[in-house]
C-alpha cells in the first residue's frame, strides 16, 4: 500500500481538529511547562489515532454514499484505491493503538474512557444517529466538547462551564452549516448525500445558525467578563477578545450561507485567510495575555 493511500485513508489532514485537545495546556498557562507539553501532546496523538479509526469505520458505513459525492468519491475507498477489509484492518489497529497509548499518557485511565466515550459515540452515530435530523450535529458538538475534556485531563487545567458551552454551541453551528451544504446539493441534484438531508430546509437551517451563532458570541462574552476568568488572568481586558470571535464567526457565516463553501469545514478554515489570521490574532492575543502581560 503507497502511503500517500493510507495518509489520505485515515485523513490525516483532518488531525487539525484535535488542536482542541491543546486548548486547555494553551489557556491554562502551561504551554512552557515541559511535563504538561509532553503529556498534552500526548494526548493529542492518541486522539488522532482515535478519530482516523473513526475516519475509517465512516467511510465504510457510508461508502454507497461517498461514491455518489462529487468530491467524497475521490476518497481512496470510494474510489478502489483501497479495499474494504484493509480500511476495516487499519482502523481496528488506530483503535487498539489509540486505547494502548493512553495509559502511557495516562496510567488512571481517565483519558482512556474519554477517548473509548468519543470512539463510542461515534460508532452510535454511524450506526443510526447521524439519520436523526438535530441529532446528529449534536453528537458532532459533543464530540469536540470531548477533545476538551481529554485536553483538560492531560494537562490537569480545570474548563470552564462557559467554554464548554460555547465549544458545543460552537460546534454544533460548524456541523449544521456542512449539513447546509448537503441540503442546497440535494436541492440542486436531487440526489441524498445523507440520509436526513431531505429532513431539513434551508429556511430552518439558517435561523438556526443565526440563532447559535448568537448563542456562541453570548458564552464567550460571559466567559471572558467571568470575574475567576478575568482574576486567573490578572487581565481585566480579556473582554476584548470577543471581536476576534466575531469577525470569524461573522466571516465563516458569509462563506457557508452565501458562497456555500462549507462541504469541509476543515478545508474552509485552512483556505481563507482571513479566518486563518482571525483565528492567529485570537492565539496571539491570549499568548501575550497569559504569558507575556505583566499588570
Amino acid at each position: 500500500m503507497k502511503l500517500r493511500v493510507l495518509l489520505r485513508t485515515i485523513r490525516i489532514e483532518q488531525w487539525i481538529k484535535n488542536v482542541f485537545v491543546l486548548c486547555p495546556i494553551l489557556f491554562g498557562g502551561l504551554l512552557f511547562s515541559p511535563s504538561h507539553l509532553v503529556s498534552s501532546l500526548w494526548a493529542f496523538l492518541c486522539f488522532s489515532l482515535a478519530a482516523s479509526a473513526v475516519y475509517c469505520y465512516n467511510d465504510i458505513m457510508d461508502l454507497a454514499y461517498d461514491r455518489l459525492h462529487s468530491l467524497k468519491k475521490k476518497r481512496p475507498l470510494a474510489s478502489g484505491e483501497i479495499s474494504a477489509r484493509a480500511v476495516r484492518l487499519i482502523g481496528i489497529l488506530l483503535c487498539a493503538l489509540a486505547l494502548g497509548l493512553t495509559f502511557v499518557a495516562d496510567s488512571s485511565g481517565t483519558l482512556c474512557l474519554v477517548i473509548a466515550a468519543y470512539m463510542l459515540l461515534n460508532m452510535f452515530y454511524s450506526l443510526g444517529l447521524k439519520r436523526v435530523p438535530v441529532l446528529d450535529v449534536a453528537c458532532i458538538a459533543v464530540g469536540f466538547v470531548l477533545r476538551l475534556v481529554a485536553g483538560s485531563v492531560a494537562s490537569g487545567v480545570e474548563l470552564s462551564h462557559w467554554i464548554i458551552l460555547m465549544t458545543f454551541v460552537l460546534t454544533t453551528l460548524i456541523a449544521l452549516a456542512k449539513r447546509r451544504n448537503d441540503v442546497v446539493y440535494y436541492n440542486d441534484t436531487g440526489i441524498l448525500l445523507r440520509k436526513n438531508a431531505a429532513a431539513y430546509s434551508l429556511r430552518f437551517i439558517d435561523i438556526s445558525l443565526a440563532m447559535l451563532s448568537g448563542a456562541a458570541i453570548v458564552f464567550y462574552m460571559l466567559y471572558s467578563i467571568d470575574t475567576a476568568v478575568v482574576g486567573r488572568l490578572n487581565f481585566p481586558y480579556v473582554y476584548l477578545s470577543g471581536v476576534f470571535v466575531i469577525m470569524g464567526i461573522m466571516r465563516f457565516l458569509m462563506l457557508a450561507v452565501r458562497d456555500n463553501k462549507c462541504d469541509s469545514p476543515t478545508r474552509l478554515v485552512l483556505s481563507d485567510k482571513f479566518l486563518i489570521c482571525t483565528i492567529l490574532a485570537f492565539v496571539v492575543f491570549f499568548i501575550f495575555v497569559i504569558y507575556f502581560y505583566v499588570p
